[in-house]
């Protein structure tokens, strides 16, 4: 972005909830005199609002009556899924809303029914620059194929999408790519100089890391069954595991019991400590006082966690169903394993154990990438190339 100056953007997001993978770029926007409204759904635990115009989308009549029969029928942690599919906002309230900001782009997240409504509202309006945002890997030509449903998908909603994913679970190779524009997920970049000789294993302890909600997705208890493999082979003095999780339910809470009643019963207490979740603003901390993060989810579309911790200078190991994951490989800088079973975790563990370099080595070249390439100029950059190429507009200034 040498000689560039960036345009005093008004955007508009349109999303679920907003995501704290999203905390960066607004704060980028704000850094460069843009204006940025984000309207969601709903608001999610511990969300910051700093530097963004946050907005709750207003619900429309026919979603009250819906949310009811769904938070009768299912419990809290699946209806939350449900309900972020079938939300439709209150019509008139939000082309208030939109018309009163007057955006120069529009980025919605996925193909939900409140995105088809807030781009059918936005075209009325005359606003043309709409861009959808998914976390579908970039390499991978079977995306929204052939079909009279994803045909009907590429007619109702806007054509242009970009994805920050590159690859994700078996498909690794870069042999077959789809029409998506990649945008990468960012991180601040705080610190970066300190990070790179940052130092590792205080106290001579090697701490480990996992970070995700008291959900079966998160994997948890895969993570447990690879430290009891683990211990039956090599010692397990000077090494510590940390799990830190959302409990913002009864279902989140009951998980998080039935863990350490687990843990409790592998004998693993004195190795495994787990925590109910921190606020965001305390996260930086906790990135810094741990050697590697390990992330064994079976399914990740993306997985912030793994970003913000190349960041920190962690090596990172993650499961090949981490969207995210693609970048350790992309810029080789930490380890992606398969979930067949726990053998090739504990393997990537062990080596770590015994070759502490190892650790040193991959966070300085997780530190390395994310200042080439994760940061919100790299974001910035690359949603540039797209609306030139799709819009014939630069999000810079001559």
């Amino acid at each position: 972005m040498k000689n560039k100056s960036v345009k005093e953007l008004r955007l508009l997001y349109v999303a679920p909830r907003y995501h704290t993978n999203q905390v960066p770029v607004m704060r980028g926007f704000h850094k460069y005199n843009c204006q940025v409204m984000f309207m969601a759904q709903y608001e999610g635990v511990g969300e910051v609002h700093d530097n963004v115009d946050f907005r709750l989308m207003k619900k429309s009549l026919l979603s009250k009556l819906i949310f009811k029969v769904v938070e009768k029928k299912y419990g809290p942690s699946h209806a939350e899924g449900i309900k972020a599919r079938l939300f439709l906002p209150a019509f008139f309230h939000t082309l208030r809303t939109i018309k009163g900001f007057n955006p120069d782009l529009v980025v919605y997240r996925e193909r939900y029914p409140a995105t088809l409504a807030v781009y059918l509202i936005c075209k009325m309006l005359g606003i043309r620059k709409n861009i959808l945002y998914v976390q579908q890997p970039i390499y991978d030509n079977e995306y929204m194929g052939g079909g009279f449903k994803n045909s009907l998908k590429k007619l109702l909603f806007p054509k242009v999408t970009f994805s920050p994913i590159l690859f994700h679970g078996k498909k690794r190779s870069k042999e077959e790519k789809s029409d998506l524009y990649f945008v990468p997920l960012v991180v601040e970049g705080k610190d970066s100089a300190l990070m790179a000789e940052r130092t590792y294993f205080e106290d001579g302890v090697i701490r480990f890391l996992d970070i995700g909600k008291y959900r079966d997705y998160k994997n948890h208890f895969f993570l447990i069954d690879a430290f009891d493999g683990l211990k039956k082979k090599i010692s397990l003095a000077g090494v510590k595991l940390t799990i830190i999780g959302q409990v913002s339910n009864c279902n989140e809470e009951a998980y998080f019991e039935k863990l350490k009643t687990y843990i409790a019963e592998k004998e693993l207490q004195d190795v495994i400590e787990v925590r109910k979740g921190i606020p965001y603003e305390e996260m930086d901390a906790l990135y810094r006082k741990h050697d590697v993060l390990l992330l064994p989810s079976t399914y990740e579309s993306a997985g912030m966690v793994i970003p913000e911790a190349m960041e920190k200078g962690l090596c990172v190991v993650t499961s090949i169903y981490c969207g995210l994951g693609s970048y350790l490989e992309e810029y080789d800088c930490g380890y992606t394993f398969p979930l067949n079973d726990t053998r090739k975790l504990e393997e990537i563990i062990m080596s770590l154990m015994v070759d502490g370099d190892l650790i040193r080595q991959k966070g300085r070249e997780s530190v390395k990438a994310v200042q080439e390439h994760l940061l919100f100029e790299n974001y910035l950059e690359k949603l540039s190339e797209l609306t030139e190429a799709e819009f014939d507009y630069s999000l810079f200034s001559e």
